[in-house]
């Protein structure tokens, strides 16, 4: 993810702030209308993408910087799924169904959880993360946004991936920037020292959350120029010489078998 120049930051954040606040406000207001279930799933996801912004904001005022990433990934999946929804309509909302009755056959058969394993029928299963996220990015840039094809798979790339690599899962990414110092003498950190501030991700995640909230928002006939005009307040610059760094720096870790020079 590039570098934002982050000008104004407490202005930024404060009207990002104030985006959830308005979606907060909107979500009672997005309500069954006897329609189908689409439009009320996707809300749904919207009030679940709020909260893990919210949680980065939490985290990263708290000093928290090294999780201040950890919903970031389940965010981006959520936002997927409810542009998917949104575009797919009932096709897609059968696929999330039958993979949440896969999953709760699954977990009553190996935990006996006692789940209802009839809520849903049985159907075609999820795509893969890739192939969602594709498929949004094929329909952006169908209905007009330019590049969005490019943005949603570098955003895979660089994003989902990373957050995996280095938040998500407990391979070697989640610990390599708890060392410091050099192969010959390397000390371990109890806070693990990360590349950024937690700025540019909070903003970035707001801005994914203010798109989806424009496209619920018309789906149930509610105005988003206010919405709109707080995105566009918030938007952090990329310049376009930005480095792209990575999220997270390894330190010179220790190879094996090493020999006691380095070497």
């Amino acid at each position: 993810m590039p570098t934002p120049e982050i000008g104004e930051w407490p202005e930024k954040r404060q009207h990002a702030l104030a985006l959830l606040s308005e979606i907060d406000s909107a979500i009672p207001l997005l309500s069954h209308t006897g329609d189908g279930w689409v439009a009320v799933t996707a809300g749904a996801y919207l009030a679940r993408c709020r909260r893990l912004v919210l949680a980065m904001d939490l985290l990263r005022e708290n000093y928290m910087i090294d999780v201040t990433n950890l919903p970031l990934r389940p965010l981006l999946e959520c936002w997927w799924v409810a542009m998917w929804l949104l575009d797919e309509g009932e096709p897609a909302l059968e696929k999330l169904q039958a993979d949440w009755r896969d999953a709760t056959d699954k977990i009553n058969r190996l935990a006996e959880m006692g789940w209802d394993p009839e809520q849903f029928p049985r159907g075609e299963k999820l795509p893969s993360w890739e192939s969602i996220s594709r498929w949004v990015g094929d329909r952006l840039e169908a209905s007009g946004q330019a590049n969005a094809r490019e943005y949603v798979e570098s955003t895979y790339n660089s994003v989902y991936r990373a957050e995996s690599l280095f938040s998500i899962h407990a391979g070697l990414g989640a610990v390599l920037n708890h060392f410091t110092g050099s192969t010959g003498a390397v000390e371990l950190l109890p806070v693990r020292a990360d590349a950024g501030d937690g700025r540019g991700e909070f903003l970035w995640a707001s801005v994914l959350v203010s798109l989806l909230a424009s496209r619920v928002f018309e789906v149930f006939g509610l105005d988003t120029g206010r919405i709109d005009t707080l995105t566009i307040n918030m938007l952090p610059e990329f310049p376009e010489d930005s480095p792209q760094l990575p999220p997270h720096q390894p330190p010179d870790f220790p190879r094996r078998n090493a020999a006691p020079d380095g070497s």
